[in-house]
């Protein structure tokens, strides 16, 4: 392949597989072929219940081993990415951060609330058996959430980190 394109792979892939899925895709690539890895950190927001569910989901990842944050206040990911691409031997390795802007107003906004929406509704299981939540605190952080995130004053960040790199 030329291109092998991995977006937002790390909430299914566990820690230790990473070096073992670099390793394929540089398999599957032809020599000069671009494996390019983009991941997130989320959780920046001016509202509690929203940035509160972030949080849980962080620590949910974390206790569940899925996550490369020493203490599980973010997915940790991001910083990993590069090192990753070294250590298979990949060149001309590049990064370049992004940020989703979904405040109020912001062209990201209705995608995001809907995404959100979704998210913090299927992940809801996944906190309870992890036991980072009861049903009850669950439900009212989703509905103040969705409220908040609906307001005029909402502000919210989600940081995109994408790192590439060549097949020698």
């Amino acid at each position: 392949f030329d291109l092998v394109n991995g977006r937002t792979i790390a909430s299914f892939i566990l820690p230790e597989a990473w070096p073992a899925l670099i390793a394929e895709c540089q398999r599957v690539l032809r020599p000069g072929g671009l494996l390019r890895l983009t991941e997130f950190e989320w959780g920046f927001t001016n509202k509690p219940a929203v940035e509160t569910l972030c949080a849980l989901v962080n620590r949910a990842f974390f206790l569940a081993g899925r996550s490369f944050s020493p203490t599980g206040k973010n997915l940790g990911v991001t910083p990993m990415l590069e090192r990753f691409l070294r250590n298979a031997n990949f060149h001309d390795i590049g990064s370049k951060a992004y940020v989703i802007n979904y405040s109020s107003g912001a062209p990201a906004q209705p995608a995001m609330v809907n995404n959100l929406k979704i998210a913090f509704l299927l992940l809801q299981p996944f906190l309870l058996k992890m036991g980072c939540s009861s049903q009850q605190e669950l439900t009212a952080l989703y509905e103040q959430a969705i409220y908040d995130i609906e307001q005029k004053d909402f502000r919210g960040r989600v940081n995109l980190t994408r790192v590439w790199g060549r097949k020698r």
